[in-house]
């Protein structure tokens, strides 16, 4: 008869994923203006009061200067109630790809540093909703005024150096991106919305026309 195996699920080492512990997948109540908390049933529609942050437990290796004990947030599909990427407990993984053209499979959003500021992980950016392309004024393109946009404008709140770098961007830039792309994220109790690299698609000048 084979012995059983046991260990100390808060102290492994990542190999190729974010492991973190989720202690609240889902906020489960409300509190009013008076102070009265009303409970939430969220099996009708478990995705808008899902919580997005979790604690590292380890960092893939190539991503090791996230310390364990850093607050990290993750995509939505992390801790769904169908196939969630739950380890045991309350331990969850988060898949993490640093490639440019495969950020898409990247789940783990950004983290906090010790100094308390905020960095995404591989290449996103997390910008902060200021307007949309109707009324835009460009010398290069026309805008049509139409019912449903698909471009949202949003000034860069959070991006690491590199990716700065390469797209030749800086905080409080203001881009234009695919409106269909964006994910909302609460960081820290401030909405920001998650941009994928391939889906931004241009910068816009001080006097408010687009950046060739």
């Amino acid at each position: 008869m084979k012995a059983e195996i046991t260990y100390d699920i808060y102290n492994v080492r990542s190999i190729n994923k974010f492991i973190a512990r989720v202690e609240k997948t889902h906020n489960d109540s409300i509190k009013s203006d008076s102070g009265l908390e009303l409970w939430v049933d969220n099996r009708y529609n478990e995705h808008l009061p899902r919580v997005h942050h979790g604690t590292v437990i380890s960092a893939p290796k190539n991503c090791q200067y996230v310390p364990k004990g850093a607050k990290i947030w993750f995509h939505h599909n992390v801790t769904k109630l169908l196939s969630p990427q739950k380890i045991a407990k309350d331990v969850y993984y988060m898949t993490y790809d640093d490639t440019l053209d495969n950020c898409i499979n990247n789940h783990a959003i950004a983290y906090e540093k010790e100094d308390g500021t905020i960095e995404p992980l591989g290449w996103f950016m997390m910008v902060n909703p200021v307007g949309t392309t109707e009324g835009l004024k460009s010398d290069a393109i026309q805008i049509v005024n139409l019912k449903n946009l698909k471009e949202d404008i949003g000034e860069i709140v959070y991006a690491n150096q590199r990716t700065l770098d390469y797209f030749q961007l800086k905080i409080g830039d203001k881009i234009c991106y695919q409106k269909s792309s964006r994910y909302e994220v609460d960081i820290n109790g401030q909405k920001l919305f998650r941009i994928r690299p391939q889906t931004a698609l241009y910068k816009i000048k001080e006097d408010g026309s687009k950046e060739s």
